[in-house]
């Protein structure tokens, strides 16, 4: 699973996904003028169907028993991404969505990851994106989209909602494009690290990241590479805004919510990981507020 292991394709690809986060770094400190807005900082949740049309659910739930009922009508193979999902199409009672179709689980020995770093023992599995969407709702964040496990074709896989009229990093990056609101969609980029820390996320690259083409919304997908039993945090020193309503919740965060969010998606090793890891960003991250090396942004009320 090395860089050198891979054939040409992959290099370039892994090449491509460490020069697009260095992108993303470089919209994440662009220089701003504006005043500090209050956290609002994207659109309100809308998903759209492959017609481009709203589909009709009123919450999150409704949209999970959808994933978790709908048929599968059609599947192909999505021709980037190391773990190779699905693009398929679901219906139910007469609602067609798209969905990513995940199925990996595997374990590695020794992967180099996209950073060019080393990680030992990594798992690579589709359950992660489960555990990630519960551990983002936990924590009032609104741009994982909604995604559920479920069996299939007698395998466990997930199934995670299509985001629409969106486009990738590295399209954005070979437009040119950049977000109108530079300050709010900085912000979301620093509470992507923030996450990615929390969840212990070591693989986060230029593939598994969507924007609005309207709003400019962030949306974080692939979270297969999540919840390694690591007390590793990489991102703290690229974070100095912090949304204050996740601030709250992070510091808030209780071991028994954790568990019944989690409940048979991460083991207990896992989760203690997780608490290590929310330690020691708490503690960097006062020290920062009361330095003023971070700003906490108001939350919307």
């Amino acid at each position: 699973m090395s860089i050198g292991r891979l054939c040409g394709p992959y290099r370039n690809f892994l090449s491509r996904a460490v020069a697009g986060i260095a992108g993303l770094l470089l919209l994440a400190v662009l220089p701003v003028a504006a005043a500090l807005p209050s956290q609002e900082t994207s659109a309100q949740r809308a998903f759209l169907g492959p017609d481009g049309q709203p589909l009709p659910f009123g919450s999150d739930d409704e949209i999970l028993e959808f994933l978790r009922q709908a048929e599968v009508v059609s599947m192909r193979r999505i021709p980037v991404g190391v773990t190779r999902p699905h693009e398929v199409i679901l219906e139910r009672n007469g609602v067609r969505a798209r969905a990513a179709y995940r199925d990996v689980d595997e374990t590695y020995q020794r992967v180099q990851l996209t950073d060019g770093s080393f990680f030992m023992n990594l798992r690579d599995s589709c359950i992660y994106e489960a555990a990630a969407y519960n551990m983002a709702q936990l924590l009032g964040l609104d741009n994982v989209p909604p995604v559920v496990g479920r069996r299939h074709a007698g395998k466990n896989v997930t199934v995670q909602l299509w985001i629409e009229n969106a486009m990738g990093e590295p399209e954005r990056r070979e437009s040119g494009a950049r977000p109108r609101r530079q300050v709010e969609f900085r912000l979301q980029v620093q509470t992507m690290y923030l996450f990615d820390d929390l969840i212990g996320n070591v693989d986060r690259n230029e593939g598994n990241l969507l924007y609005d083409r309207e709003s400019w919304k962030l949306w974080m997908i692939d979270h297969t590479r999540a919840f390694q039993r690591t007390a590793d945090v990489r991102n703290l020193d690229k974070i100095n805004w912090v949304r204050e309503d996740l601030w709250e919740r992070l510091r808030a965060l209780e071991r028994a919510d954790v568990d019944d969010a989690l409940n048979r998606l991460v083991g207990r090793y896992e989760i203690d990981s997780l608490f290590e890891r929310r330690d020691k960003i708490v503690a960097h991250m006062e020290k920062r507020i009361d330095d003023g090396g971070v700003t906490l942004f108001p939350s919307s009320r």
